[in-house]
């Protein structure tokens, strides 16, 4: 049995939370071929509905890495993430699914170190979680 390996959507701001990911791939932090990173120009303006369709389409888990609310290039931008992510997580929780399956991450550029140990934290919750859909391992050959 192959081991189950968790596919992120990690929606990462392009002053911070990108900068962040990239930062800690230069520092030998490699990301899960399972990871898929979608840069934003801001997490304020991430909309509710592309968060669940990441979860339809697949994801088992979502972050959102975005500025800390006291840096966001854009003022206020990190405060709607968050209550864009608490209404998503209370979405989640009404349909069933672990609101655990959802981050929101405040790092600066210059956090490498930390955007991969949120990220590994995240990967082995997930994996103790299990599949969101368990009948995508069975497609893949993973049962």
């Amino acid at each position: 049995m192959a081991e189950f390996s968790p596919r992120i959507t990690l929606f990462c701001c392009e002053s911070c939370g990108f900068p962040a990911a990239e930062r800690a791939v230069k520092q030998g932090y490699s990301l899960s071929p399972e990871c898929r990173l979608i840069k934003i120009p801001c997490t304020g303006k991430l909309d509710v509905l592309y968060i669940l369709k990441a979860f339809e389409a697949g994801s088992d888990g979502v972050a959102i890495a975005g500025c800390p609310e006291d840096a966001c290039r854009y003022e206020t931008g990190s405060l709607r993430a968050k209550n864009k992510f608490d209404k998503t997580r209370a979405i989640l929780e009404k349909i069933g699914i672990e609101p655990e399956r959802i981050k929101r991450w405040q790092v600066s550029s210059s956090m490498g170190e930390k955007f991969s140990r949120l990220l590994s934290a995240m990967e082995e919750e997930l994996a103790n979680l299990g599949p969101l859909f368990p009948d995508r391992l069975k497609k893949r050959g993973d049962n």
